[in-house]
């Protein structure tokens, strides 16, 4: 918390920097400090400081050359420094190599920039930024963003939307202060409870991952992550002068971690809009209540899209809101009251009341499709539904989708200011009502670390075939019976259970070499199974086992270089590949969170028992996920372990063939 003090309630500030000449950054700056409540000094030059005492924060905006002078002599006598100006690691190598002296000059002092928008604190008026004004102030959402440009439409969205701010934080080249750093002081701020980040590059990938996880379990972080194609991730990085985490595996690893993650930096202000108001939705059945029908179809479709569902109700309410409508009306869900203008608002104020009471729906949509949004008589009698709602302590929160004019949702602002989230196309509030259910499942599933598991054993060498399966045996995981073999001899002695499995024993992708034989039922087709698979083996050994059924999965772990340990799920066997059905997750992980990633596959219905196929024990996965991606998080050594196929069935999981790299 005491980064935070220095940033945003500094009793002292200066600025380096400072103009009289109008149009210029310097005369920005301190037009925008005047409204800071300290003491604030400016000094307009790369002059020295020699006179000016110490500060909480200071704020340097000269040319580059000067910067790391004036750095070296703040280091002692600031606690922030905010370096707005260009020319460091977003230049190139020696522009990288600048910044990092400029980092070490600075200490003790922490730097925020280079090349960066600044900071805004909305609820004390302190503006060390470049833009002129602040954003609509008295909130508790806190934006960091490493790019200026959503610092700079927080001002926008916040007056368009009634988004209120409280922190704004641009990150420019994070040479010093991190996004990871920003979750863990922003979880502890009392004046935070929204947590937005808008990212180019996350170097700090796996640190920002579990500071994440462990803020989500008390309030919502949500994500943009620029850069999700190949060009993006290179714009990004070339942007900021640091590298990319792999994208599919920082998404799979946030979303495990409970973060909700966006595409765009609108849908990250929606995504504010519906998080920064309470209750969250309990469940995903949407009520919606509309006076256009064509409206409320379309908007069904989008909430469908995101996952949610718009149910029928029951007799007995559908024949308590036909008692109120005209005959014309439909009270079916969506309830379409038609165009009767003279009734909105208590028709509106009605249904809302009455469905949000009802118990069969965990949400309502309002659509105020063009002369209703304009009615002020119902818009101010939804919003005093809402507030009696809360009043009573009916938990179903309430959105509002409106149709018009330009500008439509000026006219709503009472409503935002309520605490209802308003929108103006149904994708939007589909997609923003869809993030706020999936937080409070995320939410719901939040609990604490597994501790490490027992029976740890150092791993020093290559893929060792049989000693490899002692030690997942070890580790708790079930391997089946397995013989290596280098002769004929040696296969005849070995006491397999029929029907067996022989296969050479070294080999990637042994389907591929015609390496593995299937079905063998006699000692007979044992001993020629042998043999075939020894001469393609090229003076290797074969593999020979039982054969067990079931359904294919892969279980795998892994050390990648910016994530650390990760564990990884999927749909396994020899169409891994083809498929692409995996789901990714840092390591350790917890079986509940183990449970969810499988729910996150697309085959996962294959596993739950589809076209009366029976279920798999989906505890015994989730139990092999949990133990191999502990090993790997345990044992440095580990490269890679890959358990493909584990075979799934009602009755466990038992892994049929592994493969061990080592560092």
């Amino acid at each position: 918390m005491q980064l935070l003090e220095a940033l945003f309630d500094p009793r002292r500030v200066l600025l380096v920097g400072a103009s009289e000449r109008i149009g210029s950054i310097g005369k920005l700056l301190v037009e925008n400090l005047e409204s800071f409540g300290g003491e604030l000094v400016c000094k307009s030059g790369p002059a020295p400081l020699d006179d000016c005492g110490e500060f909480d924060l200071a704020i340097i905006a000269t040319p580059g050359e000067h910067v790391l002078r004036i750095t070296q002599e703040l280091s002692h006598r600031a606690r922030a420094i905010i370096v707005l100006s260009a020319g460091f690691g977003e230049t190139g190598t020696q522009g990288r190599d600048a910044q990092a002296s400029l980092v070490h000059s600075a200490r003790p002092a922490r730097v925020i920039g280079p090349n960066c928008f600044g900071l805004q604190d909305c609820n004390r008026r302190l503006n060390a930024s470049i833009s002129a004004g602040l954003p609509l102030g008295g909130g508790d959402v806190s934006l960091v963003s490493q790019a200026g440009t959503y610092a700079m439409a927080a001002a926008t969205h916040s007056y368009d939307a009634r988004l209120r701010i409280g922190k704004v934080i641009a990150l420019g080249n994070t040479s010093d202060i991190s996004a990871s750093e920003l979750v863990a002081e922003l979880r502890n701020d009392p004046e935070t409870e929204t947590l937005c980040f808008a990212l180019e590059s996350l170097p700090d990938a796996r640190a920002f991952v579990e500071e994440v996880e462990r803020t989500t379990p008390s309030k919502p972080v949500i994500v943009y992550k620029a850069g999700k194609t190949d060009a993006g991730a290179r714009t990004a990085a070339s942007h900021t002068g640091a590298l990319a985490a792999p994208t599919t595996m920082l998404r799979h690893t946030l979303r495990q971690a409970g973060a909700v993650q966006v595409d765009s930096g609108e849908e990250l202000f929606d995504a504010a809009q519906v998080l920064d108001v309470r209750p969250l939705p309990n469940g995903p059945r949407m009520g919606v209540v509309s006076n256009s029908g064509g409206a409320a179809v379309e908007l069904t479709d989008a909430l469908a899209g995101q996952g949610l569902t718009v149910p029928e109700l029951s007799d007995s309410l559908r024949q308590r809101i036909a008692a109120k409508l005209p005959t014309y009306a439909s009270s079916r869900n969506p309830v379409d009251i038609t165009p009767v203008w003279a009734d909105y608002s208590r028709l509106y104020a009605h249904l809302v009341e009455t469905l949000a009471t009802s118990k069969e729906v965990d949400a309502i949509v309002v659509v105020l499709a063009h002369r209703a949004a304009e009615d002020a008589d119902a818009i101010e009698a939804i919003a005093q539904s809402c507030q009696m709602l809360r009043t009573t302590q009916v938990e179903v929160p309430i959105y509002v989708y409106a149709i018009g004019r330009s500008g439509v949702l000026q006219a709503l602002h009472s409503l935002r200011d309520t605490g209802i989230p308003c929108f103006d196309a149904p994708h939007r509030v589909a997609r923003a009502v869809a993030h706020a259910y999936q937080y409070g499942q995320a939410r719901r599933r939040a609990g604490t670390q597994l501790p490490p598991l027992a029976n740890r054993l150092d791993v020093q060498a290559e893929d060792k075939g049989i000693e490899l399966a002692d030690l997942l045996t070890r580790r708790g995981i079930a391997v089946a019976p397995s013989w290596r073999c280098s002769s004929v001899d040696e296969v005849a002695d070995v006491d397999v259970q029929l029907p067996a499995v022989v296969k050479i024993a070294d080999a990637e992708h042994r389907t591929d070499r015609d390496g593995v034989r299937l079905n063998i039922r006699s000692r007979v087709e044992l001993h020629a199974a042998a043999e075939e698979m020894l001469s393609r083996a090229a003076g290797g050994d074969v593999l020979v086992q039982r054969q067990i059924g079931g359904v294919e999965v892969i279980v795998g772990a892994f050390r990648d270089p910016v994530l650390g340990p990760i564990v990884m799920v999927g749909l396994g066997g020899i169409w891994v590949e083809v498929f692409d059905d995996v789901q990714f997750a840092l390591a350790p992980i917890r079986h509940d969170n183990a449970l969810a990633l499988i729910a996150q596959l697309h085959a996962y219905p294959l596993l739950c028992g589809a076209r009366g196929t029976p279920a798999v024990d989906l505890d015994s996965i989730a139990d092999v996920v949990v133990r191999l991606a502990q090993l790997c998080a345990d044992e440095s050594s580990i490269s890679t372990i890959t358990l493909n196929p584990v075979m799934a069935t009602a009755a466990g999981a038992v892994a049929v063939d592994w493969k061990l790299t080592s560092s």
